[in-house]
């Protein structure tokens, strides 16, 4: 099993996070092969929701690599429908029971709910599990700053990460400035934008003077922007390929070449793009 070469950033409560992980969103039984290969690679943060349908799977996954549990850093969901159904405790205990692996690293909310009384009622119950060992870190997934404010003045437990999609072309300006202000850390999901990024004329322009691949610019790109990414994968050629961005780095000059093709160019944070 190949030795991690992944940084980790620390969390505003004090914990650490792998900045390189492994997504599984559209994995369904192949997550189970596909985690394996990934954390054989090097990837030590794995990522899941209920909503996937695949957590059973991702466990499996991490049991079958041989890890030691401590070396890994796993993150799941919970869905606004679950957020509205009581107790929330129901569908905790159902993502500790699929994926089977002692205890769950860090938790969001998924999606805003329609009623964000759900979020509070959620919150609370995710701090008794953190109270209790079983969820080390809590978080957001596609929260404006406004809703993440709401659960700061309610809770007791701060939210550390927010999970959102993010990648050259959707940049998200106003939502990362306000998260930073708030010591929040930024984690890109679908970084590559579905395969585009991978495509870019531009972005394989800069490749080439690298020797890499547009989408480990890409991924390079996020990384030295300080976020945390997430990028999937079936093909273990890709798994790799994603993992081998650590003997390069890109010029300030080609940091702002990709940062100009934002495309969704609000600064307001309130202003989603979901």
């Amino acid at each position: 099993m190949n030795e991690s070469k992944v940084p980790y950033i620390t969390l505003s409560d004090g914990g650490m996070i792998p900045q390189l992980g492994f997504g599984t969103w559209t994995l369904r039984d192949d997550a189970e092969d596909a985690v394996d290969t990934a954390i054989k690679a090097g990837y030590r943060l794995i990522d899941t929701a209920s909503m996937y349908g695949n957590e059973e799977a991702v466990g499996r996954g991490i049991r079958k690599s041989g890890i030691d549990r401590e070396s890994l850093f796993v993150t799941t969901k919970i869905t606004p429908s679950e957020m509205s159904q009581r107790p929330q405790s129901q569908w905790i205990e159902k993502s500790l029971e699929r994926l089977d692996i002692g205890w769950i690293d860090l938790m969001l909310l998924h999606w805003p709910a329609a009623n964000e009384k759900y979020h509070r009622e959620t919150w609370d119950v995710l701090e008794e599990y953190a109270a209790k060992g079983l969820i080390k870190h809590l978080g957001v997934s596609n929260f404006n700053p406004r809703q993440i404010d709401d659960l700061l003045i309610h809770g007791h437990l701060p939210p550390v990460v927010n999970q959102i999609e993010l990648y050259p072309y959707r940049q998200q300006i106003g939502n990362v400035k306000a998260d930073g202000e708030r010591n929040i850390a930024i984690e890109c999901y679908s970084p590559l934008a579905e395969g585009r990024a991978a495509k870019d004329p531009v972005l394989e322009e800069i490749a080439k003077a690298h020797g890499k691949t547009a989408a480990q610019v890409t991924l390079r790109w996020e990384i030295q922007k300080g976020f945390i990414t997430i990028p999937k994968g079936r093909n273990p050629a890709h798994i790799q390929s994603n993992m081998d961005i650590w003997d390069f780095a890109l010029t300030e000059k080609e940091m702002e070449t990709i940062a100009s093709l934002n495309e969704y160019t609000s600064t307001d944070p309130e202003d989603s793009p979901w």
